[in-house]
C-alpha cells in the first residue's frame, strides 16, 4: 500500500523507471508514464 500511495503522490521519473524495471522482470513491456499510471491504478 505504501508503494501505491507513493505512486499517487509523485510524478518522479525515477519511480516510473523503478516500476518499469519491476514490470519488465514480470514480462511486461516498458510503458510511457501515463500508460503505466493507468495500468497500476487499474490493478487496485
Amino acid at each position: 500500500m505504501y508503494l501505491i500511495k507513493k505512486f499517487q503522490e509523485t510524478d518522479s521519473k525515477a519511480f516510473v523507471c523503478f516500476l518499469n524495471e519491476q514490470f519488465e522482470d514480470n514480462g511486461w513491456k516498458k510503458e510511457k508514464e501515463d500508460k503505466l499510471r493507468k495500468r497500476v491504478l487499474s490493478c487496485l
